[in-house]
């Protein structure tokens, strides 16, 4: 929470320093230009905190898909009679879920780890029809963890674009130049302006704190997917 609060002053304070602080342009009114830009500035925030909202949950859902498809294969392991083949898949699985617990945004790195013991799975020869209808559980289950896995790796490493900031930051400059020219008229007070201004900057802040995964937030899925490694 302080680290929040020293985030926010300095952009309260900028931004009243600067509509206190500049002297007061002679210009013609420009208040229509002002709303039309704070209108695709509005716009263009939203349409990008919400991509990065719904990247956030995408993230969750599918971690919570993985860790059960997991816990589940090692539960349709152990009903296997093949007691070399069934230590092989669960050493595999404590070998993928104790790596991704170490370091989660290397996830995408885990692609050859994830595959070692699917291919033993896929190996698998079963030795009746119970065995058989458990196989077709575990070859299901492999199938949805491998649709999962790209949506998380998208999910950790689909921030907006360089181009996208340049764009947002351009409009924001654009309407903060376009308030300060604008002091005095309409209705525009120093204090007006000098929140308005704010309220830009914060909501840009708000975009760069939404865009990413905090460090806690990773360290929070970690500990779920050290939870969900099966015992030795």
């Amino acid at each position: 929470m302080m680290k929040d609060i020293l985030r926010f002053a300095p952009i309260v304070t900028a931004a009243f320093a600067a509509t206190y602080a500049l002297p007061v342009f002679d210009t013609t009114s420009s208040t229509s230009s002002l709303l039309h830009v704070f209108l695709i500035f509005s716009f263009l925030l939203g349409f990008f905190i919400n991509r990065a909202l719904e990247r956030r949950l995408t993230l969750r859902t599918a971690v919570n898909v993985e860790l059960t498809r997991l816990r589940r294969l090692h539960h349709l392991t152990e009903q296997m009679s093949d007691a070399v083949w069934k230590e092989t898949v669960q050493s595999g699985l404590r070998h993928y879920q104790t790596t991704v617990a170490k370091d989660l945004s290397g996830h995408s790195k885990l692609l050859t780890v994830f595959r070692e013991f699917t291919h033993v799975i896929y190996d698998f020869r079963p030795a009746d029809r119970r065995e058989e209808i458990l196989f077709q559980e575990m070859l299901s289950t492999s199938k949805e963890i491998a649709l999962e896995r790209p949506r998380i790796d998208q999910s950790l490493n689909g921030k907006q674009s360089f181009y996208s900031w340049l764009v947002l930051y351009t409009i924001a400059g654009f309407e903060i130049v376009l308030l300060l020219l604008n002091r005095g008229q309409q209705g525009l007070t120093d204090f007006s302006i000098g929140a308005t201004i704010t309220g830009v900057l914060i909501t840009i802040d708000l975009l760069h704190q939404t865009d990413r995964v905090s460090r806690t937030e990773l360290a929070e899925i970690e500990e779920r997917y050290r939870k969900n490694i099966p015992k030795e």
